[in-house]
């Protein structure tokens, strides 16, 4: 009896073959900041095709054996979308910076802001020095060291995404600019800026976290286990260093 034979007959018989164990999970969904650029997001439409959000998504997707696809919305529409459940997750945020009834991993993502300041224009000391300077800014994004230092001194110069504030930057249509500083050392490694700049201030260092919908098939406590395991193998660490 051959091989074929006997496995017609099974399938006669209603046998089928074992299923993957996740093969019956639905896709995840993850929003980024449209306004997110290298090193954190490489976008182009609606669609992110490189960065830490893409490779971060697929190894938090890929140990819970899910797939996951990724959307570029603009910021203020990120809150509302976990809210309805239109999407699962968006990192790179803290609580006080989306008030919004969701739930909240761990701190795990690295954050430190400095504010640079073109070299033809005095070198300021401290934050105390940029009072009522114009300094260039994501239009929408809350900087509290900035308005802790300065208060009714500080003078934003909105603009639409970090690499307008860059740009900008750049053409000399403002002197200080408050940046990522993994953002700004990118830019500036890769040759997408040339600018001459005094050293940096620094405006504090902190983790970011990711927001979970409450419609989510995926709780916070889920994810923060899985972050927790591509912390302890270096799974997180060589995410981060790949855009260093």
């Amino acid at each position: 009896m051959t091989r074929a034979f006997v496995l017609c007959l099974l399938l006669l018989l209603g046998w089928q073959p074992a299923a993957h164990p996740h093969a019956h999970l639905a896709p995840m969904t993850m929003l980024v900041d449209r306004a997110a650029d290298m090193p954190f997001a490489h976008i182009v439409g609606d669609h992110v095709h490189g960065g830490i959000h893409r490779d971060l998504a697929h190894a938090i997707a890929g140990r819970l054996g899910r797939t996951v696809h990724l959307h570029a919305v603009p910021r203020k529409r990120i809150g509302p979308m976990l809210r309805e459940g239109r999407s699962h997750w968006s990192c790179a945020l803290l609580p006080e910076w989306l008030d919004e009834p969701v739930e909240w991993t761990q701190p795990f993502l690295p954050h430190a802001g400095v504010v640079v300041t073109r070299t033809d224009s005095p070198r300021p000391r401290t934050l105390e020095d940029l009072a009522g300077q114009p300094i260039g800014v994501v239009k929408g994004y809350a900087y509290p060291e900035l308005e802790r230092a300065l208060g009714p001194s500080f003078v934003r110069e909105n603009a639409d995404s970090a690499k307008a504030v860059l740009r900008m930057l750049e053409l000399g249509r403002m002197q200080h600019a408050s940046l990522n500083q993994q953002y700004l050392e990118y830019q500036l490694r890769h040759g997408h800026s040339r600018l001459s700049l005094h050293p940096y201030l620094l405006t504090g260092g902190y983790e970011t976290r990711c927001a979970v919908s409450r419609h989510s098939p995926v709780t916070a406590r889920q994810l923060d286990d899985v972050i927790r395991s591509l912390r302890a193998d270096g799974t997180l660490a060589r995410i981060l260093q790949r855009y260093r």
